[in-house]
């Protein structure tokens, strides 16, 4: 679900149950997120096309046709083949994982979407990804903190952290541990740690316990800085590369124009859409989908 200035990804659990990023392929997990931070959250429907995730997600046209059939077949998203205006064809997402439920900390990762738009998530090689969703799984998410050692389910309100960074304590930070979770061998998590630190996306915090905390937490950790101005140019060129050959003045404002009418389009009852995959149509919102991936039989590099 995206909304606003961020995406949730529904991975927080399956995550810290070590049940998810070992077993799940790259490509498809990198398109999963794309689309999600693409996705209307009141009509549930995403249509960038495929050149734009090919983009944004850093993998092959021929990738993200395989990604999105596989998510297709485990019931995480619906693929529509729509006719527009001016006789154009273009790819509906429908989304059909569940939705959040208010309150339901757990279950949900909260992503930034300059880290999708701005061109970071393309240029994070596979193994960063894996280790960033990790730590995001493991954070104290905004004034909800997560108490090390105790159940999942025990969650409190604190005024420790402030701002937008969130934080990790360092009892949460075992390598073999976030290696483990990660489902990345030792010598590829010690590259993807080194990757997050020298672009900024990752600081040490050891300013000791905090007497504001309900239980006197302890601060000692890193943080996850969300540093908007990052970005990636050689994403956004190749984003933008097509219009940029359009030089010419009168050719610069037809192309706006027809990014307006994309931008305010909207279904109607003109727009015929076929479902191009076996996919349910509807799906209980309390339903899960299905954990279709095959467990690897080893660490993923």
């Amino acid at each position: 679900m995206a909304g606003g200035s961020f995406l949730l990804l529904p991975l927080r659990k399956r995550i810290l149950s070590e049940q998810l990023l070992t077993n799940w392929p790259d490509a498809a997990l990198s398109v999963l997120t794309v689309l999600i931070a693409h996705e209307n959250h009141a009509k549930r429907i995403a249509y960038p096309s495929q050149e734009r995730i090919s983009a944004l997600a850093g993998i092959s046209k021929q990738a993200v046709a395989d990604s999105v059939a596989a998510l297709a077949k485990a019931n995480w998203l619906s693929i529509y083949t729509c006719q527009i205006s001016g006789g154009r064809t273009r790819f509906e997402y429908h989304m059909i994982y569940p939705q959040y439920q208010q309150g339901d900390h757990l279950s949900w990762l909260r992503i930034e979407n300059y880290i999708v738009f701005n061109g970071i998530w393309a240029v994070m090689p596979p193994s960063v990804r894996r280790l960033y969703l990790t730590l995001l799984a493991l954070s104290w998410n905004e004034r909800a903190a997560y108490i090390s050692g105790d159940n999942l389910g025990d969650w409190q309100n604190t005024d420790i952290m402030q701002g937008e960074s969130r934080f990790v304590p360092v009892e949460r930070l075992g390598p073999a541990y976030l290696q483990k979770l990660a489902g990345v061998e030792p010598r590829t998590f010690t590259r993807a740690k080194n990757w997050l630190f020298e672009n900024g996306l990752l600081l040490v915090n050891d300013e000791g316990t905090a007497p504001l905390s309900p239980t006197d937490f302890y601060r000692t950790g890193i943080l996850l800085v969300d540093t908007p101005t990052l970005v990636a140019q050689t994403v956004l060129d190749r984003l933008t590369k097509k219009d940029r050959a359009k030089a010419s003045p009168g050719a610069i404002r037809s192309l706006g124009a027809i990014r307006r009418a994309i931008r305010h389009e909207r279904p109607s009852k003109k727009t015929l859409c076929t479902l191009s995959q076996t996919a349910s149509r509807t799906q209980s919102d309390k339903s899960e989908p299905e954990q279709f991936f095959k467990p690897a039989s080893s660490t993923r590099h």
